[in-house]
């Protein structure tokens, strides 16, 4: 058996294209806006563990955001905020969101809970 012979092309040279400027396709921001001011009520309030002459204060925020446009559902956000002299902002980790529709029915899961801490005499 012989083998064929092997024909070979020339490689082309390759000659180095004009870099192509980068196109910037930047997408809107991801952001909610509140559609009304923050409600903030004090929740804890302790000694600061690093001076126990300064207090340490944690607040729930409570608002109503819609994502940017007009059609999308309106959602209550509740965030732990903190005031501190090491600290002071929203705490990470500490948000919870739901639609505006379900308030009632969280409000309701809340009067339950307080009952049955009523009823089994848990308090501070």
């Amino acid at each position: 058996m012989k083998l064929k012979p092997v024909k070979r092309k020339p490689t082309p040279v390759v000659t180095e294209s004009p870099k192509k400027e980068k196109t910037s396709k930047k997408l809107p921001p991801d952001v909610y806006k509140p559609m009304f001011d923050p409600i903030r009520f004090l929740v804890k309030e302790v000694p600061s563990m690093r001076d126990e002459s300064k207090v340490v204060k944690q607040y729930i925020e409570v608002s109503v955001k819609r994502f940017d446009d007009d059609a999308a559902q309106p959602t209550v956000f509740c965030t732990m905020y903190q005031e501190s002299d090491f600290y002071t902002g929203y705490l990470k980790g500490k948000t919870i969101f739901f639609p505006v529709d379900s308030i009632g029915d969280i409000l309701d899961a809340l009067n339950e809970v307080s009952e049955k801490c009523d009823e089994l005499n848990i308090s501070e």
